[in-house]
This record gives structure tokens, C-alpha cells and sequence, in this order.
């Protein structure tokens, strides 16, 4: 792919030098670790994973900045079951010798021959390092020494997980039993959230059939929920309308016959031991003489419906005529509405079971159900763990949103099975018939990777450090718990390891900072909060969680079938590094839906290309200037002033500010410093230059780096502020002035005038001298509206006029007549006129009066 910039582009590149990171313990400094959730092995990285990736790179730049020793590792989920049923999807379609979707979605990435993918080892092989290329090239601040994939595989990671699901047993957080949940029969196992490709967070829902009896056999209808209402308050009478061509099953439970609707019966034989006798067609059904009940064939959307009608305007004449038997199949709804039972039951009345709220696919493209299964539990449903974890989410670093999502989410949250039999994981411990899934192997894994380093050097835990064979759950309990460890079982090298490993632990947690797309808090994060208070001491529990929104592409979703897609590669080759992270920096920040604009980033290469020129043609210079007039004071304040922005943006993680101020703004006031006369060559400007490109590392690390040790041989650091200023508030005292100019160039253009004469004022009125005193006082105006209002009172200012004064008020006293003089120059040429500035005895202090000519 090009960009209409790509001299410029490949200019900027060539400034760009990746940098390996790695990270160690160093009690002399603070430490940061920043994790982010291992993303998922069956595809590419693509531009929604940097959008989300890129929130933890800025933050962990911003901290090393900062002088902190930051760890930021990366790692890659391979558990569950979308690699295996991928692998079974691809296999399923080369045997039919068809170009299917998972063969498609392979040539896409680039692979002409698939084959290999239908062996789901394959993908676990291939994908991680091609990620990791993609993310190196992207110039991710990672300690890649610490990086491993999951599943047994690796005999590490695999030990790893036993010992916490041991310790989770031991605690009594584990439970084991039947419970109704969503259901894949493509997998023949549940499907819980990161196995569906559609219907996440959908839950089983009751649902109660009403008996409709014949002498040998049942008619069974649900009551649907506009019919409640209508049962409770009316007389009415009752119909069945079946939609013609449904096809029904008749079945056999408890020595009865029964004849029900296919997705009835679809969930039902999961939940109950039933036999299947024959399919049944409506023609059939019709012809049974179900008493007091008629039955129609209509087109309706639904197979089978239960119709009712006010008696008095019925005109079933059928309807009404045994009405005893109407109003015994009344009381039997009303009955059943009132009845409140647990689990798939048949009632002499009524059929209880279980089925999908709404439509569940998984991801091997099996249409869901409910099915009874049999299941190991972890018991978030605990009111007491519950507890805990709210009383730490309320200690926690959380925007409000997230806080909120978060602790409803504890809330709602009930007993989670666990257990699996298809797909690629750990065998739980206890019970190696079943395999944990994907969200409970991945609550705890920020700890491994504080020591990963330390074991194995590859990502599959091959290439031993720390051998294999010396794993045990003796291991982790001196790493996490600083048990004994039983010297007969391992040797003096290996033990040394352990000590370094449960130094490195000690050092490195808690996690400081957590990153992670929104749609994770209702799952993935709630886990990992509920498993850390249940597995550490409160000292490791988690500091900070930070959360975004979705990423749009050029403000439309992102969808490889409509072609608005790009993976991580394809937008670093298109607009390289920095332009990639400037743009990502300004697509949005918190929960609210992102957008990646490809027009800001072919802008990006612009400002950055201009920026790099500026910098060139500033040093190839010979003479400098060392005035330190208006123009400079202004210039250093502006600095000072985006200084402190950036900072309070990136403590905040809001890049868009960040790149705002530590860009943009300054860029803008070196132009506005230039044109009240600045001059070119001052020597301000090597200040400048050099606050820049530190303000500006974090997002645009490569080439940052590269200019500050090419023109100052220094490497990335934070600066405070450039000069005292004594506290002149000229730059705060100027962006009132511009803004009042704003106005006044309408009036202006409006009145075709091009002079103005300025009256300045020496003092304020005393009805604002009043309420300033207030307001030092730091009176809070919401709650003390009343004395303002007395001053407005005393004064015969109109309510409006006062408030706008209190609301509106700057703190910063500064010399307005000064700074008049000093801007009129700059005024008359940006806007084309004539300044006259006069002292005025009418005018009031920071509201001039103005005359125009």
C-alpha cells in the first residue's frame, strides 16, 4: 500500500531505529509494570488490536521517562477452542475440496497453502512470531525475554495454571456439579463468551410450555409474554395457531407423549432423558381433538402460538362453547405464571426448561442451545469473595465508567463452569478428563511473567533454563508464598533460580496498570480481580484498570468482508511508525467508540516531515540571537504551559491531549511566537526544540530519540518547565486577549470598519471585587449561591450577568495595558486594522471599551 506522502514518508523512516528493551530488578528505582491482555493465536494482529496495545505503549514510555523501571511484556493466548475448530473447519473444507471461508481468511494473510492450518499445533507455531515481527516493527517498548504462549505445550505455563487451580480447590473456590448452560453440539461442550462468534454475554433463559392434553398424547405452547398480562386481568378465551410447513417432534418423557416444536426439543433433549419417536407435520396435529381448544394453520412466524380473545368480541363460536374447560386451561396458565421452580421440570400442567436468550453461534458455527451438563465450577457467586473484591475495586485507579461497569459486574456475576473437552488448554489437575477454559487460565498469568525469563527462553518453554523436570507445585509455592522448598527434590543451581524468581515477583507486583478493550470488564477483568483477591495477599492486588472503545476505521466498522480492514503490517507499511502512532494517539480515549481517520494520518506525515525541517534548518544555522524580550516571555510561559498539560494528559491517559499539547500547541505557539516578532535564529528555540521532542516521546519514541541524540547527544527525559517566569501571567493573560480579538474582528468584518480604539481600565467595579473575595476564599458557588446573589442584589446586576462573571472568572491577575501594547503590532497585521489603546477611566479592568472607525 502507498500514501500520497511517500518521499516524505520514507524520509521519516529512515530516522526510525527499533530498540530492544529489557527489563530487570533494580531496587534503586521504582518499578512500573504495565500488562495487556495476551490476545488470541488464530490470525493476524490487526489495527483494533494496536488502537488498544498502543495505550499501554504510550504509558509505559511516559513512565521509563519518568524515571521509572517500567516492565512491559507481551504474551499469546492459545487456549480454548476457535484454533481447533478453525483447524476442523479447514480440514472439513479441503475433504469437500472447497474455497471456504477459513481457507479464504488464510490466503488472505498470505498463506497459498493452507493445508498445514488443519493441524492446530500449527497455528500456535506460526502466529506468535509472526505477531511478534509485526509489533517489533511498531517499535513496541516490550521485554520480549518474557513471553510465552499458553496450553500444555508449554510444560511451564501448564504447571503454572495446575497450581492455581489446586490452590483454588484447596480454598474451597471450586464447586462441582449439573447446571443448565449455553451449549455447542458441533463441540458437544459449553460455549461461554470467547468461544461464540455471535451472542456474547447471552445467558439461558426459562422458558414454561403450557400442557394442552388429549387422551393419548400432550400439545406443548408457550405462553408469550404479551398473553401474562391478559391472563391475569381478562376473561378471555384461548386458540393455538400453527405456521404451516413447521415440521414438529413427537417425543416420549416420563411414559407420556408429547408433541413439541423443534427448537423446543433441540434445547429439551440436553436437559431431560427423552426418546424421539417420529417428526410430526401440522396437517397431523390439527386433526387431534385437543378439548376446548381450537387449532389453526396460519403463515406466522413462530412454528406454534397460544392466541387469545376477549370473549365478548370473539367470533369462534368453538372458542366459547365448552366455557369450563376454557377457564380450567385459564387457571393452569395463571398457575403456571405464578409458579417459580429451578431446573427443567415437567408439571402435570406445565414444562419447565431452558433455552438461549437469544441467538448463539460458536465459532465452529454450531447453533447453540441449553444443555444439563455436568461441570467443575469456580464460585463467583460467593457473597464473601464478592465482598472483597468490591471493597478493593473501590480503592482502585478507575475512570467512573469502568468503576461502575465493574462493580455491577460483581453484582450480577454467578458460579462459572470452567471445564471443557474440546479444544486446547490445561487438563485441570484434580480431573484430567476436562481441560480449563480460555478466561480462567488467564486471571493470573501477570505473575509468570515477572520470572518467565528466569525458566525458558523460547515461547514454548523448549529452550530450558530452569529444566523442566524440577517443576512442581513445591516450585510455585515458594515463588507466590515463600514456602520452603524441599531441598532433596532439587539441586543448588536450580534452587538459586527460585530465589531469583521470587525476588523478580516480589519487585515487580502488584500490576500497576492494566489495559484492555471495554468489552473485557464483564468477563476477563472481573476474573482477574475475583482470582487475585483470592490467591494473594491485598500488597499484590491490582492498582489500575484502564478500558477503551471499539476502533472504527474512516468512522465505519472494521469487517474483512466489506474490505475496511487492516492489519498491523498493512498500516505500518502504509504510513509507517510515527504517523501510525500519532494518528492512534488522536482516535479517542476512555470507553467511547475510537476512529482511526486515514486522512489524519497522511496529515501526520505532513506535520512531522515539517517538524523534522524545522529542527534541520534551526541547527544548520551559524548566528543565534539571546534577546529574551515580550515575544520570549511569552514563548517560555506557552512551554511551561503545555508542559504541565501533557503531563496532567498522559497521568490521565488521555493521548489525544497529550499529542494536543505536546505537539500541536507547540507547534502553533512557535508560529504565534514568530509572528509578534520572535526571531528565527534565538537561541529559545534549542529549548524549544528539545521539550518538544521529549513531550512528544512517548507516542513518537523513534524519532525523538533519534533527533535528541543527534542534535543534543542526550537521551529521552521529562523536563518541568523551561525558565522561571516569576509568575507573570503573560500567556494566560494573552489567550484572554486573542480570544476578546476574535470577537472583535467579527464586530469588525460585520460593521466594514478597519480601526478600533482600545479604553483599558484600572480597577474593577465593586461588585466584582466582592465576589472575587469570595471566590478566594475558595467558596464553593453551587452551594453557596445565595451570597453571590446578595452581591448581585446589592449591586443591581442582573442574575445572568453575575453568574457569567463567577463562572467565567480567570484567577490570573495580569497587566492588561502592557500586554495591549505589546500584541498591537501583531493584532494589525493578523487581522488587517488600525489599534488605537488609551487608558479609560469608564472602562473596567479586563473589559476594555472599544470604539470602531
Amino acid at each position: 500500500m502507498n500514501t500520497k506522502n511517500s518521499t516524505k514518508l520514507n524520509f521519516i523512516t529512515e530516522l526510525e531505529f527499533k530498540d530492544e528493551n529489557t527489563t530487570g530488578v533494580d531496587y534503586a528505582r521504582k518499578k512500573y509494570f504495565i500488562t495487556f491482555p495476551y490476545p488470541y493465536m488464530n490470525g493476524r494482529l490487526h489495527l483494533g488490536h494496536l488502537y488498544s496495545i498502543s495505550k499501554s505503549e504510550f504509558m509505559s514510555r511516559y513512565k521509563a521517562q519518568r524515571g521509572f523501571n517500567v516492565l512491559f511484556p507481551f504474551s499469546f493466548h492459545c487456549t480454548g477452542m476457535p484454533i481447533s475448530a478453525s483447524a476442523q473447519k479447514l480440514e472439513n473444507e479441503i475433504k469437500r475440496g472447497e474455497n471456504g471461508p477459513t481457507t479464504k481468511i488464510l490466503k488472505s494473510l498470505g498463506f497459498d497453502d493452507p493445508k498445514p492450518f488443519t493441524d492446530p499445533i500449527h497455528w500456535l507455531k506460526t502466529f506468535p512470531g509472526l505477531n511478534i515481527n509485526s509489533l517489533k516493527n511498531f517499535h513496541i517498548n516490550v521485554d520480549w525475554r518474557r513471553s510465552f504462549i499458553t496450553t500444555d505445550i508449554n510444560p511451564y505455563y501448564d504447571s503454572f495454571i495446575k497450581y492455581q487451580f489446586n490452590k483454588l480447590k484447596r480454598l474451597g473456590y471450586l464447586s462441582f456439579g449439573k447446571r443448565n448452560t449455553i451449549f455447542c453440539p458441533v463441540d458437544n461442550q459449553p460455549c461461554l463468551d470467547h468461544d461464540r462468534m455471535k451472542g456474547e454475554g447471552v445467558l439461558p433463559a426459562k422458558i414454561k410450555l403450557l400442557i394442552i392434553k388429549n387422551n393419548n398424547e400432550n400439545l406443548c405452547v408457550r405462553i408469550p409474554d404479551e398473553m401474562i398480562k391478559e391472563v391475569k386481568n381478562k376473561k378471555i378465551g384461548i386458540s393455538v395457531i400453527l405456521r404451516k410447513d413447521s415440521i414438529f417432534k413427537r417425543i416420549s418423557m416420563h411414559k407420556q407423549i408429547f408433541i413439541v416444536e423443534e427448537k423446543v426439543y433441540n434445547n429439551i433433549k440436553y436437559q431431560l432423558e427423552i426418546d424421539v419417536l417420529e417428526d410430526i407435520h401440522v396437517e397431523d396435529i390439527v386433526k387431534i381433538d385437543f378439548k376446548g381448544v381450537e387449532l389453526y394453520i396460519k403463515d406466522i412466524k413462530d412454528d406454534i402460538i397460544l392466541k387469545t380473545s376477549k370473549r365478548e368480541e370473539s367470533t369462534l363460536e368453538e372458542e366459547i362453547k365448552d366455557i369450563s374447560i376454557t377457564e380450567n386451561y385459564m387457571n393452569k396458565i395463571k398457575k403456571m405464571l405464578e409458579t417459580n421452580i429451578e431446573g427443567t421440570t415437567i408439571n402435570e400442567d406445565f414444562i419447565q426448561y431452558y433455552e438461549p436468550e437469544s441467538e448463539v453461534i460458536s465459532r465452529s458455527g454450531g447453533i447453540c442451545c441449553v444443555a444439563l451438563t455436568d461441570q467443575w465450577f469456580i464460585n463467583y457467586n460467593s457473597r464473601e469473595w464478592k465482598d472483597k473484591v468490591l471493597e478493593h475495586i473501590n480503592s482502585m485507579i478507575l475512570t467512573k465508567e469502568t468503576k461502575d461497569i465493574l462493580l455491577d459486574g460483581v453484582e450480577w456475576i454467578d458460579k462459572w463452569g470452567f471445564s471443557r473437552s474440546f479444544g486446547l488448554g490445561t487438563k485441570i489437575p484434580f480431573d484430567e478428563k476436562y481441560i480449563i477454559d480460555s478466561l480462567s487460565d488467564s486471571t493470573i498469568y501477570m505473575a509468570f511473567y515477572t520470572f518467565k525469563n528466569l525458566l525458558f527462553k523460547d515461547l514454548e518453554g523448549k529452550d530450558e533454563i530452569f529444566k523442566k523436570k524440577f517443576l512442581s507445585e513445591d516450585v510455585w509455592k515458594y515463588i507466590f508464598e515463600g514456602n520452603e522448598i524441599v531441598m532433596d527434590k532439587i539441586d543448588d543451581k536450580h534452587k538459586m533460580i527460585l530465589i531469583e524468581c521470587r525476588k523478580a515477583f516480589e519487585y515487580f507486583y502488584p500490576v500497576d496498570l492494566r489495559v484492555s478493550g471495554k468489552d473485557l470488564l464483564k468477563n476477563h477483568l472481573l476474573f482477574f480481580l475475583f482470582n487475585h483477591v483470592a490467591l494473594f495477599d491485598s500488597s499484590k492486588y491490582p492498582l489500575r484498570i484502564f478500558t477503551n472503545g471499539h476502533l472504527l476505521l474512516n468512522n465505519e466498522k472494521m469487517s474483512k468482508s466489506t474490505g475496511n480492514f487492516m492489519t498491523v503490517d498493512q498500516v505500518l507499511d502504509k504510513y509507517g511508525v510515527a504517523a501510525t502512532r500519532m494518528t492512534l494517539a488522536t482516535c479517542g480515549d476512555h470507553n467511547e467508540d475510537a476512529n482511526f481517520d486515514e486522512n489524519v494520518a497522511e496529515t501526520s506525515i505532513l506535520k512531522i516531515y515539517n517538524f523534522i525541517e524545522f529542527i534541520e534548518n534551526y541547527f544548520s544555522l551559524k548566528e543565534y540571537s539571546h534577546d529574551f524580550s515580550f515575544a520570549e516571555k511569552y514563548f517560555s510561559e506557552g512551554i511551561n504551559f503545555n508542559i504541565k498539560e501533557t503531563e496532567n494528559a498522559f497521568e490521565k491517559m488521555l493521548y489525544r491531549d497529550a499529542i494536543k499539547y505536546g505537539f500541536y500547541e507547540m507547534i502553533n505557539l512557535k508560529d504565534d511566537y514568530l509572528a509578534m516578532g520572535g526571531k528565527e535564529n534565538n537561541i529559545i528555540f534549542k529549548e524549544f526544540i528539545k521539550i518538544t521532542l521529549n513531550l512528544t516521546y512517548p507516542i513518537l519514541n523513534s524519532i525523538s530519540k533519534t533527533l535528541l541524540k543527534k542534535y543534543y547527544d542526550e537521551s529521552p527525559s521529562w523536563i518541568s518547565c523551561i525558565y522561571d517566569n516569576k509568575n507573570n501571567n503573560i500567556f494566560s493573560g494573552v489567550d484572554i486577549i486573542k480570544k476578546q480579538f476574535k470577537n472583535i474582528h467579527k464586530k469588525i468584518m460585520k460593521l466594514k470598519k478597519n480601526k478600533i480604539i482600545i479604553g483599558v481600565g484600572k480597577d474593577k467595579p465593586e461588585w466584582k471585587k466582592e465576589c472575587d473575595n469570595l471566590l478566594n476564599k475558595n467558596i464553593n458557588v453551587k452551594e453557596n449561591i445565595s451570597e453571590y446573589k446578595n452581591i448581585f442584589k446589592k449591586y443591581k446586576i442582573k442574575d445572568n450577568m453575575g453568574m457569567s462573571y463567577i463562572m467565567t472568572k480567570n484567577d490570573k491577575e495580569y497587566d492588561e495595558l502592557y500586554l495591549l501594547n505589546e500584541l498591537k503590532k501583531y493584532f494589525e497585521e493578523k487581522y488587517k486594522i488600525n489599534i488605537e489603546i488609551n487608558e479609560c477611566e469608564k472602562a473596567e479592568k479586563y473589559n476594555p471599551m472599544i470604539k470602531y472607525e
